[in-house]
Protein backbone atom coordinates (compact mmCIF):
# COMPACT_ATOMS: atom_id res chain seq x y z
CA UNK A 1 0.00 0.00 0.00
CA UNK A 2 1.35 3.31 -0.72
CA UNK A 3 1.94 5.54 2.12
CA UNK A 4 -0.68 8.29 0.86
CA UNK A 5 -3.24 5.77 0.83
CA UNK A 6 -2.35 4.19 3.99
CA UNK A 7 -2.71 8.26 5.61
CA UNK A 8 -6.22 8.10 3.78
CA UNK A 9 -7.46 5.39 5.55
CA UNK A 10 -5.91 5.93 8.73
CA UNK A 11 -7.13 9.73 8.94
CA UNK A 12 -10.37 7.83 9.73
CA UNK A 13 -9.36 7.63 13.36
CA UNK A 14 -8.75 10.61 13.21
CA UNK A 15 -12.20 12.41 12.61
CA UNK A 16 -14.18 13.27 15.68
CA UNK A 17 -17.24 15.02 15.24
CA UNK A 18 -16.82 16.12 19.29
CA UNK A 19 -14.42 18.58 17.65
CA UNK A 20 -16.05 19.45 14.53
CA UNK A 21 -18.63 21.92 15.59
CA UNK A 22 -16.04 23.79 17.06
CA UNK A 23 -15.38 25.13 13.87
CA UNK A 24 -14.42 22.05 11.88
CA UNK A 25 -15.47 20.78 8.36
CA UNK A 26 -17.41 17.49 9.73
CA UNK A 27 -21.11 16.80 10.22
CA UNK A 28 -23.71 19.42 11.10
CA UNK A 29 -24.81 17.98 14.59
CA UNK A 30 -28.31 18.62 15.38
CA UNK A 31 -29.17 21.43 17.75
CA UNK A 32 -30.51 19.55 20.86
CA UNK A 33 -26.94 17.25 20.60
CA UNK A 34 -24.90 21.20 19.86
CA UNK A 35 -27.47 22.19 23.21
CA UNK A 36 -26.63 19.35 25.32
CA UNK A 37 -22.33 19.86 24.52
CA UNK A 38 -22.67 23.57 25.81
CA UNK A 39 -24.66 22.30 29.05
CA UNK A 40 -22.05 19.27 29.67
CA UNK A 41 -19.11 21.79 29.87
CA UNK A 42 -20.63 22.78 33.46
CA UNK A 43 -21.49 19.39 35.09
CA UNK A 44 -20.52 18.46 37.98
CA UNK A 45 -20.86 14.81 39.33
CA UNK A 46 -19.48 11.79 40.18
CA UNK A 47 -20.25 8.40 38.57
CA UNK A 48 -19.67 4.62 37.56
CA UNK A 49 -19.50 4.10 34.04
CA UNK A 50 -18.90 0.59 32.16
CA UNK A 51 -17.22 0.15 29.22
CA UNK A 52 -17.19 -2.30 26.31
CA UNK A 53 -14.22 -2.90 24.09
CA UNK A 54 -14.59 -5.68 21.25
CA UNK A 55 -11.42 -6.52 19.35
CA UNK A 56 -10.64 -8.90 16.86
CA UNK A 57 -14.37 -10.81 17.76
CA UNK A 58 -13.18 -10.69 21.72
CA UNK A 59 -15.27 -8.55 24.08
CA UNK A 60 -13.73 -7.25 27.33
CA UNK A 61 -15.11 -5.18 29.91
CA UNK A 62 -13.75 -2.82 32.80
CA UNK A 63 -15.57 -0.05 35.18
CA UNK A 64 -14.19 3.46 35.32
CA UNK A 65 -15.21 6.13 38.21
CA UNK A 66 -15.81 9.70 36.59
CA UNK A 67 -15.25 12.65 38.90
CA UNK A 68 -16.01 15.82 36.85
CA UNK A 69 -16.18 19.23 37.82
CA UNK A 70 -16.51 21.58 34.86
CA UNK A 71 -13.83 21.58 32.97
CA UNK A 72 -12.02 19.31 35.43
CA UNK A 73 -12.14 15.57 35.50
CA UNK A 74 -10.58 12.49 37.28
CA UNK A 75 -10.69 8.72 35.87
CA UNK A 76 -10.09 5.91 38.15
CA UNK A 77 -10.54 2.38 37.53
CA UNK A 78 -12.21 -1.07 39.03
CA UNK A 79 -9.60 -3.41 40.87
CA UNK A 80 -10.47 -5.75 37.96
CA UNK A 81 -9.61 -3.68 35.34
CA UNK A 82 -6.32 -4.09 33.60
CA UNK A 83 -5.76 -0.37 34.10
CA UNK A 84 -6.26 -0.52 37.82
CA UNK A 85 -4.22 1.87 39.72
CA UNK A 86 -3.86 4.05 36.72
CA UNK A 87 -5.13 7.88 37.28
CA UNK A 88 -6.23 10.19 34.56
CA UNK A 89 -6.57 14.06 35.61
CA UNK A 90 -7.55 16.73 33.12
CA UNK A 91 -8.12 20.63 33.65
CA UNK A 92 -8.35 23.34 31.24
CA UNK A 93 -4.33 23.51 30.73
CA UNK A 94 -3.96 19.79 29.75
CA UNK A 95 -3.98 16.21 30.67
CA UNK A 96 -1.59 14.07 33.04
CA UNK A 97 -1.51 9.89 33.35
CA UNK A 98 -0.50 7.90 36.05
CA UNK A 99 1.21 4.74 35.32
CA UNK A 100 2.08 3.26 38.98
CA UNK A 101 4.08 -0.07 37.34
CA UNK A 102 6.52 2.46 35.21
CA UNK A 103 6.39 5.58 37.79
CA UNK A 104 5.43 7.48 35.05
CA UNK A 105 3.45 10.32 34.20
CA UNK A 106 2.68 11.00 30.46
CA UNK A 107 1.49 14.62 29.68
CA UNK A 108 -0.86 15.59 26.88
CA UNK A 109 -3.30 18.04 25.61
CA UNK A 110 -6.92 17.58 27.15
CA UNK A 111 -9.52 15.02 25.80
CA UNK A 112 -12.49 15.83 27.98
CA UNK A 113 -14.30 16.16 24.85
CA UNK A 114 -15.04 12.38 24.85
CA UNK A 115 -17.01 12.82 28.13
CA UNK A 116 -19.17 15.90 27.57
CA UNK A 117 -22.25 15.99 25.24
CA UNK A 118 -21.25 14.20 21.93
CA UNK A 119 -18.29 11.37 22.08
CA UNK A 120 -15.68 10.42 19.37
CA UNK A 121 -16.86 9.10 17.14
CA UNK A 122 -15.65 7.47 13.38
CA UNK A 123 -16.42 8.57 10.00
CA UNK A 124 -16.60 5.82 7.86
CA UNK A 125 -14.43 6.78 4.98
CA UNK A 126 -15.51 10.45 4.42
CA UNK A 127 -18.93 9.62 3.57
CA UNK A 128 -22.01 11.81 4.67
CA UNK A 129 -23.49 11.66 8.35
CA UNK A 130 -27.16 12.03 8.84
CA UNK A 131 -28.72 11.82 12.26
CA UNK A 132 -31.92 10.88 14.12
CA UNK A 133 -33.41 11.00 17.40
CA UNK A 134 -36.13 9.23 19.25
CA UNK A 135 -37.04 8.68 23.13
CA UNK A 136 -34.31 6.35 24.42
CA UNK A 137 -35.93 5.38 28.03
CA UNK A 138 -34.83 5.23 31.28
CA UNK A 139 -31.30 4.95 32.35
CA UNK A 140 -29.83 5.94 35.76
CA UNK A 141 -33.22 7.33 36.26
CA UNK A 142 -32.90 9.72 33.82
CA UNK A 143 -35.57 9.71 30.55
CA UNK A 144 -32.72 9.93 27.39
CA UNK A 145 -33.04 10.86 23.71
CA UNK A 146 -31.25 8.26 21.49
CA UNK A 147 -29.26 9.86 18.82
CA UNK A 148 -28.60 7.64 15.83
CA UNK A 149 -26.07 8.51 13.30
CA UNK A 150 -26.02 7.10 9.64
CA UNK A 151 -23.76 7.08 6.86
CA UNK A 152 -25.10 8.21 3.47
CA UNK A 153 -26.32 4.28 2.79
CA UNK A 154 -28.01 4.07 5.96
CA UNK A 155 -25.44 1.83 7.88
CA UNK A 156 -25.37 2.95 11.72
CA UNK A 157 -22.36 4.94 13.04
CA UNK A 158 -23.37 5.52 16.77
CA UNK A 159 -25.78 5.54 19.11
CA UNK A 160 -25.59 8.89 21.49
CA UNK A 161 -28.27 8.66 25.02
CA UNK A 162 -28.36 12.00 25.53
CA UNK A 163 -30.04 13.76 29.14
CA UNK A 164 -31.81 16.79 27.86
CA UNK A 165 -31.80 18.40 30.99
CA UNK A 166 -27.52 18.30 32.04
CA UNK A 167 -26.56 17.28 28.35
CA UNK A 168 -24.96 14.43 30.20
CA UNK A 169 -24.27 11.30 27.52
CA UNK A 170 -25.14 8.66 29.61
CA UNK A 171 -24.26 6.05 27.17
CA UNK A 172 -22.86 5.80 23.73
CA UNK A 173 -22.21 2.62 21.38
CA UNK A 174 -20.27 2.52 18.12
CA UNK A 175 -20.42 -0.26 14.84
CA UNK A 176 -17.89 -1.44 12.67
CA UNK A 177 -18.17 -1.56 9.08
CA UNK A 178 -20.08 -4.72 9.45
CA UNK A 179 -22.59 -3.09 11.52
CA UNK A 180 -21.25 -4.91 14.64
CA UNK A 181 -20.83 -3.30 18.25
CA UNK A 182 -17.10 -2.00 18.22
CA UNK A 183 -17.39 -0.57 21.60
CA UNK A 184 -19.57 1.08 24.25
CA UNK A 185 -20.11 2.75 27.82
CA UNK A 186 -22.83 3.47 29.75
CA UNK A 187 -23.11 5.11 33.13
CA UNK A 188 -24.41 2.85 35.57
CA UNK A 189 -24.33 5.00 38.26
CA UNK A 190 -24.58 9.00 39.12
CA UNK A 191 -24.21 11.38 41.94
CA UNK A 192 -24.76 14.99 41.21
CA UNK A 193 -22.97 18.07 42.90
CA UNK A 194 -21.07 15.52 44.87
CA UNK A 195 -18.14 16.90 47.81
CA UNK A 196 -15.01 16.47 45.96
CA UNK A 197 -11.82 15.98 47.91
CA UNK A 198 -9.35 18.88 47.48
CA UNK A 199 -6.82 18.47 45.26
CA UNK A 200 -8.35 15.71 43.25
CA UNK A 201 -7.30 17.21 39.70
CA UNK A 202 -3.78 16.93 40.49
CA UNK A 203 -1.42 14.34 40.15
CA UNK A 204 1.61 14.53 42.31
CA UNK A 205 4.32 12.10 42.60
CA UNK A 206 7.69 12.71 43.92
CA UNK A 207 10.29 10.64 41.97
CA UNK A 208 7.95 9.86 38.93
CA UNK A 209 9.08 10.53 35.21
CA UNK A 210 7.03 13.24 33.14
CA UNK A 211 6.96 12.71 29.71
CA UNK A 212 5.97 14.86 27.47
CA UNK A 213 4.22 14.86 23.93
CA UNK A 214 7.88 16.11 22.14
CA UNK A 215 9.32 13.18 24.56
CA UNK A 216 7.56 10.96 22.14
CA UNK A 217 8.19 12.88 19.14
CA UNK A 218 11.30 12.51 19.52
CA UNK A 219 11.60 8.77 20.51
CA UNK A 220 9.32 7.84 17.54
CA UNK A 221 11.12 9.49 14.53
CA UNK A 222 14.36 8.12 15.85
CA UNK A 223 12.67 4.86 16.25
CA UNK A 224 11.35 5.08 12.47
CA UNK A 225 14.81 6.99 11.78
CA UNK A 226 12.56 10.27 10.06
CA UNK A 227 13.83 13.86 11.01
CA UNK A 228 12.18 15.25 14.37
CA UNK A 229 9.77 17.90 12.58
CA UNK A 230 6.96 20.07 14.49
CA UNK A 231 4.99 22.69 13.44
CA UNK A 232 6.37 25.90 14.72
CA UNK A 233 5.15 27.77 17.79
CA UNK A 234 4.21 30.79 15.48
CA UNK A 235 1.21 28.57 13.94
CA UNK A 236 -0.82 28.76 17.21
CA UNK A 237 -0.70 24.93 17.06
CA UNK A 238 0.04 22.91 20.12
CA UNK A 239 1.29 19.49 19.67
CA UNK A 240 -1.24 17.47 21.34
CA UNK A 241 0.11 13.89 20.81
CA UNK A 242 2.20 11.93 18.86
CA UNK A 243 1.91 7.79 17.67
CA UNK A 244 3.10 5.31 15.29
CA UNK A 245 1.14 3.23 12.75
CA UNK A 246 2.39 0.38 10.04
CA UNK A 247 0.17 -0.49 7.20
CA UNK A 248 2.08 -3.40 4.97
CA UNK A 249 5.17 -2.26 4.89
CA UNK A 250 4.86 1.87 5.34
CA UNK A 251 5.62 3.07 8.88
CA UNK A 252 3.95 6.64 9.34
CA UNK A 253 4.54 8.72 11.98
CA UNK A 254 1.44 10.89 12.79
CA UNK A 255 1.45 14.09 15.06
CA UNK A 256 -1.97 15.86 16.44
CA UNK A 257 -2.05 19.32 16.91
CA UNK A 258 -5.01 21.40 18.13
CA UNK A 259 -5.67 25.26 18.80
CA UNK A 260 -9.01 26.93 19.35
CA UNK A 261 -11.42 23.44 18.63
CA UNK A 262 -9.23 22.79 15.60
CA UNK A 263 -6.76 20.49 14.76
CA UNK A 264 -4.37 19.58 12.04
CA UNK A 265 -2.71 15.50 11.53
CA UNK A 266 0.85 15.45 9.88
CA UNK A 267 1.54 12.39 8.81
CA UNK A 268 5.62 11.65 7.64
CA UNK A 269 6.91 8.43 6.43
CA UNK A 270 8.11 7.02 3.27
CA UNK A 271 6.59 5.49 -0.04
CA UNK A 272 4.91 7.16 -3.23
CA UNK A 273 3.49 10.78 -2.39
CA UNK A 274 -0.18 11.07 -3.94
CA UNK A 275 -2.60 13.06 -2.32
CA UNK A 276 -5.94 10.69 -1.87
CA UNK A 277 -8.98 10.77 -4.09
CA UNK A 278 -12.58 10.37 -2.98
CA UNK A 279 -14.49 12.03 -0.41
CA UNK A 280 -11.47 12.71 2.80
CA UNK A 281 -13.17 14.73 5.44
CA UNK A 282 -10.76 17.25 5.46
CA UNK A 283 -8.24 19.48 3.46
CA UNK A 284 -5.07 18.15 2.53
CA UNK A 285 -1.57 19.23 1.39
CA UNK A 286 1.29 16.85 0.77
CA UNK A 287 5.06 17.36 -0.34
CA UNK A 288 8.52 15.87 -0.33
CA UNK A 289 11.61 17.03 1.05
CA UNK A 290 14.85 14.97 1.46
CA UNK A 291 13.42 11.68 0.50
CA UNK A 292 10.34 11.88 3.32
CA UNK A 293 7.02 12.02 2.29
CA UNK A 294 4.89 14.56 4.26
CA UNK A 295 1.03 15.36 4.41
CA UNK A 296 -0.78 17.43 6.42
CA UNK A 297 -4.73 17.42 6.49
CA UNK A 298 -7.32 18.80 9.12
CA UNK A 299 -9.41 22.17 9.53
CA UNK A 300 -8.17 24.32 7.87
CA UNK A 301 -8.35 25.43 3.87
CA UNK A 302 -6.10 24.01 1.43
CA UNK A 303 -3.93 27.28 1.37
CA UNK A 304 -3.43 27.43 4.75
CA UNK A 305 -2.24 24.11 5.01
CA UNK A 306 0.40 24.61 2.68
CA UNK A 307 1.38 27.86 4.49
CA UNK A 308 1.63 25.76 7.48
CA UNK A 309 3.52 23.41 5.55
CA UNK A 310 6.24 25.62 5.19
CA UNK A 311 6.50 26.36 9.63
CA UNK A 312 7.88 22.02 9.32
CA UNK A 313 10.73 22.73 11.27
CA UNK A 314 13.08 20.76 13.70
Amino acid sequence: MRFIAAVALISVAHVTPAQRPEGGRGPKLPPAMMDAMKRAKTLKFSGVRKVTIVKAGQVSGHEEYVTKDGANMRLEFSKSSPFAGQIIVETAEGRRHFFPDRNEIRESGTRRRQFEGMPMMRMLGGRKVTFSSAPGGTLVGLAVTRFDAKDDRGNKISETFLDPKTGLTVKHVVYDAAGSVAGAFEFTSLSWNPKIQAGAFKIVRNGAKIIRPADDLKRLAAELKLPVLNLEKASGYRLESVSRRKFQDNEILISVYVKDGKMLTLFMGTGTPREPKGRIPSQVFSWNRNGVKYVLMGDEPRERLEQFANKVSP
